[in-house]
């Protein structure tokens, strides 16, 4: 069970061996925290954390929980109904842009156990927690302690190699090897200590610092895979990825198989590919800018469509003559949305954020609508060319996963090169009619 409540208080007569050994758990942790007065838990959920640290003595706590359906769950069933306790602040959001927009500085900042069991969107190879467990993130975290705070950082590690992982992304963020405590247990096993702040850790034994301390391709907002053991595309990924390919070419023949059979259209192929890359950066740029929420997701998906309905409307009204200068712009609007990182608009307002971030993610989308829409209505066979451009949409799902080699901005270069292809055949194409 991934989700437990559990009555963490000395007092309670319930205290049976497992919840007991789970608050000893915790609290093996706090005896390296200088002080609790202001915290920050972010994966509050139901609120295991937040009870043990209102026992003892926090006197202002911001709880961050992105599920709202499990605060709900702490808030009317927690055994110690912490979320109730006026020194509790809770707020449902992303715990990367609940880090970024609050100016509060805390004695202590708690990451609590954030692996999650679900994908960010339907649409992306990226898991809901990756962009928490990155350099980036626990530098950002590092920035909101105050000069002589703490970091807590639970995690269930299943592989030696993600441990690793945390513990050099803490050290690189704070410029200091963090602590570590090896607790096997039922909700976590290692927690990591760093800060000013954190008293002094019992050393690692020499096996232990040496597996700690492998070389490792660290995660980084541009490669958040926490999970994987190396820049690279696991193989059951490839096998499932591969099925997939296979039914969905089977499906396809079977249901479009005479107008496939009449003759290729790889331009709308290429054209399905390369929307699909495009969207998939679009949603994981926006997540990383805005938190990795469902108004988010919704959010995106929404502009997306909004353009591509106002590119079909206008194709209808002024169909273009030649493709070429689209493909300009969206070449043009590739490579501006690949030159500005997300972080450079991390440093203006919100609206700002959202108005060029907006712009970065809808305009590519304009411009590929605006082609699609402007090859479609060139075509006599309806069916074929959906047909391929279906295929070509489930190819783009699969090389979306190379950003587990080559890392998220590359899918804006393989968009491009894809874009590339398609224009040449365009070319060929206008020539032809001309």
């Amino acid at each position: 069970m991934h989700q437990v409540m559990l009555p963490l208080t000395p007092e309670d007569g319930k205290n049976i061996d497992l919840v007991r050994s789970v608050r000893e758990q915790y609290l093996a942790a706090y005896q390296y925290v200088s002080r609790f007065d202001t915290v920050l838990v972010v994966g509050s959920g139901s609120g295991n954390d937040v009870s043990l640290l209102l026992g003892y003595g926090a006197k202002y706590i911001d709880a961050v929980e992105i599920d709202p359906v499990i605060a709900d769950i702490g808030i009317s069933g927690s055994p110690q109904h912490a979320y109730a306790d006026p020194r509790v602040h809770l707020h449902i959001d992303d715990a990367r842009a609940f880090l970024r927009k609050t100016q509060r500085k805390y004695d202590l900042i708690i990451f609590g156990t954030l692996d999650s069991q679900t994908l960010l969107s339907g649409m992306s190879s990226v898991r809901l927690d990756n962009y928490v467990y990155t350099v980036e993130s626990f530098a950002s975290a590092r920035a909101r302690l105050k000069p002589d705070g703490t970091l807590l950082a639970y995690h269930m590690s299943a592989k030696p190699y993600i441990a690793a992982n945390i513990y050099q992304m803490l050290g690189e963020a704070f410029g200091s090897r963090p602590g570590i405590i090896f607790r096997p247990g039922y909700l976590f096993n290692i927690v990591f200590v760093a800060g000013v702040g954190a008293k002094a850790v019992p050393p690692l034994e020499p096996a232990h610092l040496a597996e700690l301390t492998t070389v490792r391709d660290l995660p980084h907002d541009n490669w958040p895979y926490l999970y994987l053991a190396g820049k690279t595309i696991p193989a059951h990924y490839l096998e499932a990825l591969l099925s997939v390919l296979l039914i969905a070419a089977l499906f396809i023949g079977v249901g479009g198989g005479n107008a496939i059979r009449a003759g290729t259209d790889f331009a709308m192929f290429l054209m399905g590919a390369g929307f699909l890359l495009v969207e998939t950066k679009s949603v994981t740029e926006m997540s990383l800018l805005f938190g990795s929420t469902w108004t988010v997701n919704v959010l995106v998906f929404a502009s997306i469509l909004v353009m591509v309905l106002a590119a079909n409307l206008l194709v209808l009204r002024r169909p273009p003559k030649s493709t070429q200068r689209l493909f300009g712009g969206l070449l043009a609007t590739l490579a501006l949305a690949y030159a500005v990182p997300a972080s450079v608009l991390l440093r203006f307002g919100n609206m700002t954020q959202w108005s060029i971030g907006g712009l970065l993610v809808a305009l590519p989308v304009f411009f590929a609508a605006l082609i699609f829409s402007t090859l479609f209505r060139r075509r006599t066979d309806a069916t074929r060319a959906l047909a391929y451009n279906l295929l070509g949409a489930i190819v783009g799902g699969m090389v979306e996963y190379s950003s587990m080699i080559f890392g998220i901005k590359a899918l804006y270069v393989l968009a491009a090169a894809i874009y590339i292809g398609a224009m040449l055949l365009s070319r060929r194409e206008e020539r032809t009619l001309a």
